[in-house]
C-alpha cells in the first residue's frame, strides 16, 4: 500500500524490507524528523585482536582469542540511529512497524536525514 503524506509518498513495511536489503535507509516518516532511521549492516569476518579495541567484555575476548578463533563471522543485521544519535545494532520491528504504510526511503546527503524525493 502506498499513501501520500503531505508532498512524501510513503510506503508498507515490505517495501521498506526490500529498500533495506538494496542497502538503503528507511525510517517511518513520524520518527524521521527525530533523526531515527534504519539501516542494513553487511556481515563479514573480524580480526578477533579487534576485539580489544571494542567494548566487548575482555573475558569475552580472552574466550574467542584463546579458543583458535582468528576471524569473527559477524551476521547481517539491522541498525537504527536513534534519536540521541546513538547506533542500536539488532534492531528488530514491531508489529507496529511491521503493519504502517508511512515508511520511506531516507536521504543522508545532508546534515539532517530527511525522506527522499521520489
Amino acid at each position: 500500500m502506498e499513501r501520500v503524506e503531505g508532498q512524501v509518498k510513503t510506503h508498507s513495511y515490505a517495501w521498506a524490507n526490500d529498500k533495506l536489503r538494496e542497502g538503503k535507509p528507511v525510517s517511518r516518516l513520524e520518527f524521521l524528523h527525530k533523526g531515527i532511521f534504519i539501516f542494513g549492516v553487511v556481515g563479514g569476518s573480524v580480526p578477533t585482536s579487534l576485539l580489544f579495541a571494542t567494548n566487548i567484555p575482555i573475558t569475552v575476548g580472552n574466550w574467542f582469542f584463546h579458543h583458535g578463533e582468528e576471524d569473527l563471522k559477524m551476521t547481517n543485521t539491522l541498525a537504527m540511529r536513534t534519536k540521541d544519535g546513538r547506533l542500536h545494532f539488532g534492531w528488530l520491528a514491531t508489529h507496529c512497524d511491521q503493519l504502517a504504510d508511512d515508511w520511506v526511503e531516507v536521504d543522508l546527503s545532508g546534515e539532517i536525514p530527511k525522506p527522499l524525493e521520489e
